[in-house]
């Protein structure tokens, strides 16, 4: 038997493959588009900066996983005091060349931040945590607390 069957390839079949291959590229295209702009740092501005410092207390006023690997959380409130006086600096020496929405930010920020630190100050001297029956300067002071925050 002779093989005399020829291959035809349909002018429709070669369009669809063409068409699917086009559609795949945008889509990695927009995938590609997607994952950069989920990586993209934002704009540097006052309120991000405050939003770190801020962010930085809240880590050290809430507990972070020992980096020493014991498995506890511990709080640091020496870390947690520097932030939030660093804020404090920041309020006084931008004071008169903020906006009016950068000033309340920031003054809400660092309020809020005062205040968790004297819960969190309260609640550690209720455990009878080291450190933390002197006054909240010398408290500050203290090492790194080992807690079930």
């Amino acid at each position: 038997m002779t093989d005399d069957s020829k291959i035809i390839v349909d002018d429709d079949w070669k369009a669809q493959a063409q068409a699917e291959k086009q559609k795949l590229a945008e889509e990695v295209e927009q995938q590609q588009a997607q994952a950069a702009e989920q990586q993209k740092i934002p704009e540097a501005s006052f309120s991000a900066l405050a939003n770190l410092i801020g962010t930085q207390a809240m880590m050290s006023l809430q507990g972070m996983q020992d980096p020493a690997g014991s498995g506890k959380m511990v709080v640091d409130p020496a870390a947690a005091k520097y932030f939030i006086d660093t804020l404090v600096v920041l309020t006084e020496k931008t004071e008169g060349n903020l906006s009016e929405e950068e000033a309340t930010h920031l003054k809400q920020i660092t309020g809020d931040l005062q205040m968790a630190f004297v819960e969190m100050m309260k609640h550690l001297e209720s455990q009878g945590a080291p450190g933390t029956a002197a006054p909240a300067e010398e408290a500050a002071a203290a090492p790194k607390i080992e807690t079930d925050v």
